[in-house]
């Protein structure tokens, strides 16, 4: 959007200095046809007078070569800045990707590093939750093994072993 814009003025610029310069050209070009009229005028009079208009139409025809090569040069020096400012965009767009890829290669590496600290981080408390889990386990085995071993302990002849009794399921059963 800045290039069109940039773009843009360039265009509105040009065409202003096109119009202005057309009106410079039509004013100097009726100016010239005055003049012209009023050298003849004063040619016709007297031989010091043609004199007189001869040098100034050739001091006019100076002055006009002259604004010509002004407008020229100009219009190099115009050509040439928008040469110099398209190589420095271009320069500074390659700068821009460069630092671009830099930067992701870099947030990549940090990224990277981040998931495998993330990943052992997960591993570590995994692992401690499975040794827990392994010694609640265990106990309810044991737990589950000693309730096993009272009701053995307590079966009556009708094969009905009963429920525990609550000081010993306090106590830790048996």
């Amino acid at each position: 959007r800045e290039e069109e814009g940039l773009a843009r003025k360039e265009r509105d610029r040009r065409r202003r200095r096109v119009l202005v310069e057309q009106m410079r050209t039509h004013k100097d070009m009726a100016a010239r046809g005055k003049e012209e009229m009023l050298t003849q005028k004063l040619g016709r009079q007297s031989a010091e007078e043609e004199r007189a208009a001869a040098l100034l139409l050739e001091s006019l025809e100076q002055k006009e070569g002259m604004r010509r090569a002004r407008l020229q040069r100009e219009d190099q020096y115009i050509k040439v800045r928008g040469e110099q400012l398209a190589e420095a965009r271009e320069r500074d767009i390659a700068a821009a990707s460069l630092h671009r890829a830099e930067y992701m290669s870099r947030i990549e590496a940090e990224r990277e590093l981040f998931d495998e600290a993330d990943r052992k981080r997960q591993e570590v408390r995994a692992a401690k939750h499975g040794v827990l889990m392994r010694a609640v386990v265990d106990q309810l085995v044991d737990l589950a093994s000693r309730t096993a071993e009272v009701r053995a302990e307590r079966e009556g002849p009708d094969g009905d072993a009963g429920l525990v009794p609550v000081r010993q399921w306090r106590g830790g059963v048996g």
